[in-house]
């Protein structure tokens, strides 16, 4: 393995030499040239500019293909490669995270819905010259798809679209949008740009990581035929049982909430380690130590579950359904309890935006619920583990 030094946090014993440079080099990218700019997320009127020109970034540096089968034009390196970009940017900002996983992974499932879609998009999207968004949910912010009211119908040639979506993390600027719906009892995915006669795009920004999230309202929205698809999610108000494809957006999940913990705990070690007390660092003291050794050794025990259900789910083995609802739930919870005692330990310091520990700690948060609840997927692990089920299990 090569002997590449990391600051902290991340160390995976079973990383292959490649995944290491891959890790060192999202890293540094991260530290020049996402992380100092964090501030930007204030706004609107910065918070696009800097999405966009991180994105870019990324792509150019070939991050969004790691994962990306090569007949689609990536790289074909397994699910930790992604897991690994993924974290690495969460560190500096969670809302660019968020696109760094959806935009070769729901982008590639985009391509399997809607072929013609990738082939209009497809390259842009692995550049980074096209940010991609995602809308599934309903207002009320149900994810259980079955229960959605239908959205969409055929009228010739072209779809039609009326309804209403919420909680899509970048809709506010994305150049590319996919919205999730029932059409005939099966859930489809259809594609389309922002500027599309009769959708409306509402910035929201009460839900989400940052200045970017958004509701939608679909009037007539007209798209191409060939601009949507059947997923193979939901067949005639069923849920089909989920695949190893589908599983694989809870790992990128875990990795960002991993990600937000990581950079926290850092920050956290190095503010304690120059603040002092009677002339003396905090981090000396025998209790603030306990705790960081308590949170280092937590978060590590979350990532080894992570990259432990991805290998599952890379070699499809039997029990990646059950790791992978117990990798949200730990990987998240983790992340959620890092943060807030980070905060916690930087006193008034850690709820002043300046410091960005808060910004973290908000990230870790939404990432606990996004892709459905702990309580949903705790659900989810006993149906995999065989214990009983009721008639009104939640499904997730």
């Amino acid at each position: 393995m090569a002997n590449i030094p990391m600051t902290t946090s991340g160390e995976g014993y079973y990383f292959t030499e490649e995944e290491w440079l891959l890790k060192k080099n999202v890293r540094d990218l991260v530290e020049k040239e996402i992380s100092p700019r964090f501030k930007e997320n204030e706004t609107e009127e910065t918070a696009h500019p800097y999405y966009k020109e991180s994105m870019k970034r990324l792509g150019e540096e070939g991050f969004l293909r790691v994962f990306v089968p090569e007949s689609l034009g990536g790289f074909g390196m397994r699910l930790t490669a992604l897991l690994i970009v993924v974290e690495e940017v969460a560190r500096g900002n969670g809302a660019i995270a968020i696109h760094a996983l959806e935009n070769p992974l729901l982008g590639t499932r985009m391509a399997m819905a809607t072929p013609e879609a990738w082939k209009k998009y497809g390259e842009d999207i692995l550049d980074g010259n096209i940010i991609f968004a995602s809308s599934q949910c309903s207002p009320e912010g149900q994810i259980n798809y079955p229960e959605q009211a239908e959205i969409g119908r055929l009228e010739g040639d072209e779809w039609v679209l009326n309804g209403e979506k919420a909680f899509c993390s970048g809709g506010t600027f994305c150049d590319y949008l996919n919205v999730c719906g029932l059409y005939k009892g099966d859930l489809h995915r259809w594609a389309m740009s922002p500027d599309t006669p009769g959708l409306t795009i509402h910035h929201n920004p009460e839900i989400g990581t940052s200045p970017t999230s958004a509701s939608l309202t679909l009037k007539n929205v007209r798209i191409p035929k060939d601009m949507g698809g059947p997923t193979g999610a939901v067949v005639d108000r069923k849920a089909v049982p989920e695949t190893m494809g589908a599983i694989t957006f809870h790992t990128g999940v875990c990795a960002l909430a991993l990600g937000s913990a990581g950079a926290a705990l850092e920050k956290t070690i190095e503010y304690l380690t120059h603040r002092t007390t009677n002339f003396k660092p905090v981090a000396s003291l025998g209790a603030i130590q306990a705790k960081f050794v308590d949170m280092k050794m937590k978060l590590e025990a979350a990532r080894s579950m992570l990259y432990m259900t991805a290998r599952m789910i890379e070699t499809n083995y039997k029990d990646a359904v059950l790791y992978s609802h117990l990798a949200k739930v730990f990987c998240c919870d983790t992340a959620r309890w890092i943060t807030a005692e980070c905060v916690q330990m930087h006193g008034c310091v850690g709820v002043n935006p300046e410091s960005g520990i808060s910004r973290h700690m908000m990230d870790a948060v939404v990432f606990g619920v996004g892709a459905s609840t702990s309580d949903m997927h705790i659900n989810g692990a006993a149906k995999a583990m065989g214990l009983p089920t009721s008639d009104n299990e939640l499904w997730c």
